[in-house]
């Protein structure tokens, strides 16, 4: 998937900003900033830039719980602990009706 989408930068007009982070022995830290289709020209979108980071770091999570039997299609429950958060136990886009992080993944992309 993400082959794809990097092969077509015209179609999906995607800018990735990727910081690199060193440290020395003393701990302090060193960035290097590499970029790739970004342009100054063209339009922005903030909130697309949480997406990705946030799929790979839900990706990267159910990768270490593949020993416990989780992964991308588990049915994903969520509660909720205040009055203005929403808990999710079902979803009808899916296609078995339950929320999942492959269907959110879908959805949401």
């Amino acid at each position: 998937m993400l082959t794809k989408v990097l092969s077509q930068p015209d179609s999906f007009r995607y800018q990735i900003i990727y910081t690199k982070i060193d440290r020395d022995k003393n701990n302090k830290p060193k960035f290097t900033n590499y970029f790739l289709n970004v342009d100054k020209e063209k339009y922005f979108y903030p909130a697309s830039m949480v997406k990705l980071p946030t799929a790979l770091a839900a990706l990267e999570k159910i990768n270490s719980l593949s020993d416990k039997g989780i992964d991308k299609y588990s049915v994903m429950l969520t509660d909720s602990s205040h009055r203005s958060q929403t808990s999710v136990n079902e979803d009808s886009t899916s296609q078995n009706g339950s929320p999942s992080i492959n269907h959110y993944l879908k959805k949401y992309s």
